[in-house]
């Protein structure tokens, strides 16, 4: 296929699947020609459901199955078709030997370059959630892409897609657990190639074993610990101010993931993890260090009961300054089957002091 004008040439494969009264169809990269194409650039509307393989990698597999499922004729003509394929509910994410591949136009984690978020010690993006080439539906009387008037349902990638994802899985979370707060987001364990994010997983944010809960005193402390914050403007914002006296760091937020963007020698940081599962549950810990930064956690094993709490104390120590950003996570792997990843994001600026 000539991908040059590639919106035109998918429009033509599926005006074709229409008029021979086709279910659907899966178009995919002819391997000797492209390693990778971005089909998406602009969105896209199909008659009849279709999905787009963009790499060789994802193409090749596809082929692959499909002939190992088919047999052939001495002539090369099929004789019987062996493979299948279906459409489940999407509530429980599919995972295969590879981790989710973050999209070229989606944040990766710090930027060091970005000297406001460097002094808040926060790790964004907490989630990653699927945003290519996501079939949606679309309202047909929309102005919003020319070639998509009067279709109800359009091919679109970006956050606009992917915030459907989280947002739906929020609902589900909120429908199971109303009285949970908005800080009470379960850490996925996941693994998200090219990012420090965790991918979404549905089942697994429904039953996540431990949460991590902040609340509204929480975030005032966490903007008074700000570098230059002025507490009579925070307490024009939100009400109250910052204590006189009062000292603390942004990494001290009670969030899912831990990040210091100017470590100097050693700094200790709290996290509070709550057992929202339904039974008493013991927790071992085991870390894998950041580069360049000594981990120590206590208590190393602890049991939380049913709606309790567990107070566990991160210690770090800078050991050698490499100049960026360097990643690690401490995990929390319970008795029970529970597995919860912290993410660790430290920027070692140098090893004295503290």
């Amino acid at each position: 296929m000539d991908f040059i004008d590639i919106s035109a040439s998918i429009s033509v494969v599926a005006e074709t699947m229409r008029k021979i009264g086709a279910a659907g169809f899966i178009l995919t990269l002819d391997t000797d020609f492209s390693p990778f194409v971005h089909a998406t650039a602009a969105t896209l509307s199909f008659p009849v459901p279709g999905i787009l393989l963009e790499t060789n990698q994802a193409s090749s597999a596809l082929w692959s199955y499909y002939n190992t499922n088919t047999a052939r004729g001495r002539g090369g003509r099929v004789r019987r078709f062996g493979a299948t394929a279906r459409i489940l509910d999407g509530r429980r994410a599919v995972y295969t030997g590879h981790g989710p591949v973050v999209a070229s136009y989606s944040s990766r984690g710090p930027d060091v370059n970005n000297a406001l978020l460097q002094k808040a010690d926060v790790l964004k993006p907490t989630f990653m959630a699927p945003g290519t080439d996501i079939w949606a539906a679309w309202s047909p009387s929309s102005g919003g892409d020319p070639f998509c008037v009067g279709q109800d349902f359009a091919l679109l990638s970006g956050t606009s897609m992917a915030a459907p994802h989280v947002a739906g899985v929020a609902a589900l979370i909120k429908q199971r657990n109303p009285r949970w707060t908005p800080a009470m987001q379960p850490r996925p364990s996941s693994p998200t190639a090219g990012a420090r994010a965790g991918f979404i997983s549905p089942a697994r944010a429904l039953d996540p074993g431990l949460v991590f809960d902040a609340r509204f005193e929480d975030y005032v402390r966490f903007l008074c610990a700000g570098v230059g914050v002025d507490g009579n403007s925070v307490r024009r914002a939100v009400g109250i101010g910052c204590e006189d006296g009062e000292e603390g760091w942004s990494s001290d937020l009670n969030a899912p993931s831990v990040t210091v963007s100017n470590l100097v020698g050693s700094r200790r940081v709290m996290r509070r993890l709550t057992n929202v599962g339904g039974e008493r549950e013991t927790y071992n810990v085991t870390v894998r260090e950041p580069s360049g930064v000594s981990v120590r956690v206590a208590p190393q094993v602890f049991a939380v009961e049913k709606g309790g709490a567990e107070h566990v104390r991160i210690s770090l120590t800078a050991t050698r300054a490499i100049n960026e950003f360097a990643f690690g996570e401490v995990m929390f792997e319970g008795d029970r089957g529970h597995v919860v990843s912290v993410p660790l994001a430290i920027y070692v600026t140098s090893t004295m002091g503290g």
